[in-house]
């Protein structure tokens, strides 16, 4: 009886502690996010009718999928501010270009540093950096879909699955 008594409270500070019950709840939601994404694959149809349960209504009531922007930036020019605020934070932005609505998606452990790249044009995506001479920085935007602090989380799969409901949600727009 001691031995179960002791695995028995070994399970409960397990379960209990916050950053397995955080890190828990973050698999879980990837896990229906990815099962959401599955379930537009493989019913979609022309018609646009209405998702049942897993409407994007739901999807974003229970912040499963970060679809809305936790943070906006439309002022790229005010690098001061996007120092103060993004410096060393980790997390998923999105660039994206207010006269043709198309959206760069990426993932990067120090925010500022990163957009300073995408803004000054080094190590940055050769498409954006063409959109972004084309049409000039008063066009863009940045948008901050995820923070996170934790490093084992790889922020790469949240940009992922970002990505593909990004798609998915602009062809249904476009063919509705």
């Amino acid at each position: 009886q001691r031995q179960y008594a002791i695995i028995s409270l070994w399970i409960k500070e397990i379960w209990y502690s916050p950053a397995i019950t955080e890190r828990l709840w973050f698999v879980l939601k990837l896990l229906f996010i990815l099962l959401f994404i599955v379930y537009l694959i493989f019913n979609y149809n022309s018609q646009c009718e209405n998702l049942n349960f897993l409407s994007l209504f739901s999807i974003l009531q229970f912040n499963v999928v970060p679809v809305k922007p936790l943070v906006t930036y439309d002022d790229l020019s005010n690098t001061n501010l996007l120092r103060k605020e993004l410096k060393n934070k980790a997390g998923v932005y999105g660039i994206i270009n207010t006269k043709t609505s198309k959206q760069y998606i990426g993932s990067s452990l120090n925010l500022y540093s990163r957009l300073m790249d995408h803004i000054k044009g080094r190590e940055s995506n050769l498409r954006l950096q063409r959109s972004i001479h084309k049409d000039g920085l008063s066009f863009f935007k940045v948008v901050i879909y995820f923070f996170h602090n934790d490093p084992a989380v790889l922020l790469t799969d949240i940009e992922t699955t970002l990505f593909l409901l990004y798609i998915i949600l602009k062809k249904r727009v476009i063919q509705c």
